[in-house]
């Protein structure tokens, strides 16, 4: 009956302090007519950036893992590929007419065959274009090459004899069409003789399109090379050449920084963008759609629920159309200090754009890429956005240097903020 009583005691007390209780005491909250509105934004990049710019050079050619042929490609695109094979031997061992094993230092080399597995998905061609086989026959470097420049490094830099690659004449022609999965050039003694002639930093094949519009990109080459021993003239034995190194070059080669947005693309395109600072006070409108003038709220003040990033894209460079789908990525990056922007390492990955269709870069699309930033930008707008990890983004195709063609965006990105804020509120 006691702990009844207590029970009723309690309660009591308790509904007579709610009946007591002012408004502004602890534990108040007694609001009247109080509504949460939820609006968007869309700020354009003065708005919101400090900075942005395109910058070429995370990959390059050499280290692709592909090789590009081209001819007239999107009204510009001229390519070819180099490649290079362990030297011909001087000396082979045969087997001899009454059997046994020999070595023969006076060998005859007298054709050979080179096959390419072509990337049929990635590859364009307009009608029937025809692929010519060369041998080089100037001394060059895989690793720096270009369409110019036989040698491009920091200490060393030649020029080619022939741009786009000093070479034999063709020594095999064949006709492509799309939809062939290789490419059969049978070469004859000549070019058998060059690429055995030719010294450790001179030998290598190219290969050049002509006859039509098109890119093909090829994704492994094997050589076959076929000889006469002197000690058994009438036999012709087939040897098998590994590849060492392959590049390929091409022109126009474009400039390494660009003012619009740029991503991908065989040298690793990427943006870079700096968000404004004290970007938590800037003050943008919050009434409705109607009317939207009719309040105004500081970004701070705000909750943000979402925020994405909306990129318009447009047609790449002449020749740099892509052929598939563009991946895009963002991620914060670090800047230490003495560090130039271009060495500055990424960090985490923030957001990730659905696959953008080649088709969107043709120039007739309406397509607006998104990509979702919500977790990067709710520390620069919260409270203590100081405390951000960081106030920049890069934007990339990953793997870098994955396909030649390249994303290739209008003007500056902008940012659509959706925001819920509170309206005023009476107390009772």
């Amino acid at each position: 009956m006691r702990g009844t009583l207590a029970v009723a005691l309690v309660l009591a007390l308790a509904a007579a302090a709610c009946t007591e209780e002012g408004p502004t005491a602890v534990g108040g909250g007694l609001v009247k007519g109080g509504e949460l509105r939820t609006f968007e934004v869309v700020l354009e990049a003065g708005q919101f950036l400090a900075l942005d710019t395109a910058i070429a050079g995370y990959a390059g050619p050499a280290g692709a893992g592909y090789q590009v042929v081209a001819n007239a490609f999107g009204g510009a695109l001229q390519a070819h590929s180099l490649t290079r094979f362990v030297s011909l031997p001087d000396s082979q061992q045969v087997v001899q007419a009454g059997g046994g094993m020999a070595w023969d230092r006076n060998l005859t080399f007298v054709g050979g065959q080179l096959t390419a597995v072509v990337d049929t998905l990635r590859s364009v061609v307009e009608g029937e274009v025809e692929v010519h086989l060369h041998a080089v026959r100037q001394a060059w470097d895989p690793g720096s090459a270009t369409w110019t420049h036989a040698v491009d490094t920091a200490s060393v830099r030649t020029l080619w004899e022939q741009p786009g690659g000093t070479r034999t004449a063709s020594g095999s022609t064949l006709a492509w069409a799309a939809g062939q999965d290789s490419l059969l050039l049978v070469f004859d003694s000549a070019t058998a003789a060059a690429l055995a002639e030719a010294s450790d930093d001179e030998q290598g094949l190219l290969l050049s399109m002509m006859g039509g519009q098109g890119r093909l990109r090829i994704r492994n080459m094997s050589l076959h090379v076929d000889f006469r021993p002197s000690t058994r003239p009438d036999t012709v034995i087939r040897m098998l050449v590994p590849v060492t190194r392959r590049t390929s070059v091409y022109t126009p080669q474009l400039a390494e920084r660009a003012g619009t947005p740029r991503v991908g693309g065989v040298e690793g395109w990427r943006t870079f963008l700096r968000m404004a600072p004290t970007l938590e006070d800037l003050v943008v409108p919050c009434g409705p759609s109607g009317d939207p003038g009719s309040c105004t709220v500081r970004l701070g003040d705000a909750v943000l629920n979402r925020a994405e990033l909306l990129l318009e894209p447009v047609p790449p460079p002449a020749g740099y159309a892509p052929t598939d789908s563009v991946a895009l990525t963002a991620t914060t990056v670090l800047r230490p200090a003495f560090v130039p922007l271009e060495r500055s390492p990424l960090a985490q990955v923030v957001g990730i754009a659905d696959a953008i269709p080649a088709s969107a870069f043709g120039g007739d699309s309406e397509a607006t890429v998104v990509v979702d930033v919500t977790g990067f930008m709710r520390p620069l707008l919260g409270s203590d956005a100081q405390a951000a990890a960081s106030d920049w983004l890069a934007l990339f195709s990953p793997p870098d240097g994955g396909r030649f063609g390249m994303g290739a965006f209008s003007g500056a990105p902008r940012l659509r903020l959706v925001l819920t804020v509170a309206t005023e509120v009476q107390l009772r």
